[in-house]
């Protein structure tokens, strides 16, 4: 189902993931500015959306928290993050990154929001909430993390 209101989208996920929503905002006046990012956990791993784009084309970023890397492991897991950014090198694809104040990995893709179909996020959210874990055990990227609606689709069909 298309939609052009990121809480309308927020509200269908979280229905099809079967977890609560955040608490309610108070309703904004049509002049304010987009509403603040959401954020929520499912299955033990954070995910934050966010609203961008413009009016007129309404995006979704949506932001998976990997978690952090000991000082140890960085020299071996920075790199297979950067080959994993460069396997997914598209336009509109996936990507991984350290966030800029926590310094934890984390994965996001920007999708337009008419085009975004909460069950298909859904699915893919399984497969990476999956990498997500596994990831935190091995620090090895899975399949899924590529490939993050399972076997046989490609990480690009979550792009806009």
């Amino acid at each position: 189902m298309p939609h052009t209101a990121f809480d309308d989208f927020c509200r269908d996920l979280f229905d099809t993931l079967g977890v609560a929503p955040p608490p309610a905002r108070p309703p904004r006046a049509a002049s304010e500015p987009s509403p603040p990012a959401v954020s929520v956990d499912y299955r033990d791993v954070a995910l934050v959306m966010a609203p961008s784009g413009t009016a007129d084309a309404p995006l979704l970023s949506l932001l998976v928290d990997f978690g952090e890397v000991p000082q140890q492991e960085q020299s071996e897991v920075y790199p297979a993050l950067l080959q994993a950014n460069f396997m997914m090198l598209q336009a509109g694809a996936p990507s991984f990154s350290l966030h800029p104040v926590t310094g934890r990995v984390t994965y996001q893709i920007t999708l337009g929001l008419a085009q975004a179909d909460p069950r298909a996020i859904a699915g893919a959210l399984e497969g990476i909430a999956d990498a997500v874990l596994q990831w935190r055990e091995t620090r090895g990227l899975p399949g899924l993390a590529l490939a993050p609606c399972g076997p046989g689709v490609s990480p690009h069909d979550l792009r806009a």
